[in-house]
């Protein structure tokens, strides 16, 4: 997921600093989703890490086109393989250790029924419904894998202008189902359909890669009064509805569009304070292994019975502690690993 982790094929001289800068900062505000303050600072803090998720998105889909349609193959192949690895790796994990909850507390018959379940089967492929190992949050990953599939087909049979033709009604079909589901209490899950969620999105980050001169040949203060007004819409719409229906998606989408670009005429010439090393280095294992650290937060302060007020404001600050420590740690070990097998063996 090249969103959140190291972009291996662009040397230091081509990397985008900026892109780091705010990876980091959105990486910290997705915990803050999962695990949001009361009121309306939690509104705020969760809309902030939602528009996290689509600025992730637009760099995949970014990051996936060529104008060159045999590369783009390669490139998205080489990028499907590796996420379908992570995921694989990462799901083992969680289901290992959920296994091992149910063992513990003796449930482990419903939950091997349960896995057998067409309707999980159809819910997990389809919807990414992990709720039943807690790692709602992968589901994700498999937007990403879907709609590298998609885009695969789009290079495979040089079909850029007619997906790039149809983006608009992408756009309106992922902006309606959110609209949808905010508005009605309905189950979240929908939102998370490949093309309601991540294919639209990657797909406007695609054509972004497609017309980039003509997207950067806007002056960068327009850009930035765009990125100011669409921003102040958006924190306005997560609170005020409109003839009761939520509308703020459609500004979450264009305020993180113009940070996008922002950020492409702003590449920065070096790291940007301690978030674009987060971005940089530890937004992946943040992304995939929050969940699980923020659930330990909660179940530890429950049995510290501690009062309702530390309860809402200090576990989301202790989620995003122990979410940033411990995902560097697990960074430090696997490049540990890699550096041991690159030593030459005698």
């Amino acid at each position: 997921m090249e969103a959140l982790m190291p972009i291996n094929n662009l040397n230091k001289q081509n990397r985008n600093y900026t892109f780091d800068f705010w990876k980091g900062l959105f990486a910290i505000f997705v915990i803050m989703v999962h695990f949001p303050f009361p009121g309306i600072v939690g509104k705020i803090t969760s809309a902030i890490g939602i528009c996290g998720v689509i600025f992730f998105f637009l760099i995949s889909g970014y990051s996936a086109y060529n104008s060159d349609d045999e590369i783009a193959c390669n490139n998205i192949k080489k990028r499907f393989k590796r996420n379908l690895i992570i995921t694989g790796i990462v799901l083992g994990i969680y289901f290992v250790l959920m296994t091992i909850e149910q063992l513990v507390t003796g449930q482990f018959d419903g939950y091997l029924n349960y896995l057998k379940n067409p309707w999980f089967i159809t819910r997990l492929l389809f919807l990414g419904d992990l709720s039943l190992i807690k790692a709602d949050q992968l589901w994700f990953m498999f937007a990403l894998l879907y709609s590298y599939l998609v885009l695969l087909f789009i290079h495979k049979f040089k079909l850029n202008k007619y997906a790039h033709f149809l983006l608009p009604i992408f756009l309106l079909f992922r902006i309606g189902v959110e609209t949808y589901v905010n508005t009605y209490n309905a189950d979240w899950h929908y939102t998370s359909f490949f093309l309601a969620s991540g294919f639209p999105i990657m797909l406007l980050g695609h054509y972004v890669a497609a017309k980039k001169e003509a997207f950067l040949s806007t002056p960068i203060w327009f850009t930035a009064i765009l990125t100011i007004i669409f921003t102040t819409f958006m924190f306005i719409t997560i609170n005020v509805k409109v003839a009761d229906y939520d509308i703020s998606q459609l500004f979450k989408i264009l305020c993180m569009l113009e940070l996008f670009l922002l950020a492409l005429k702003l590449p920065g010439k070096k790291e940007i304070s301690a978030l674009g090393l987060i971005g940089r280095k530890y937004s992946l294992y943040i992304y995939l292994f929050h969940f699980l650290i923020g659930i330990i937060v909660v179940d530890a302060a429950y049995i510290a019975e501690n009062p309702d007020w530390v309860y809402d404001w200090l576990v989301p600050i202790l989620a995003v502690i122990f979410g940033v420590l411990i995902s560097i740690l697990l960074y430090k070990a696997n490049d540990k690993i890699k550096q041991k097998r690159k030593k030459p063996t005698r």
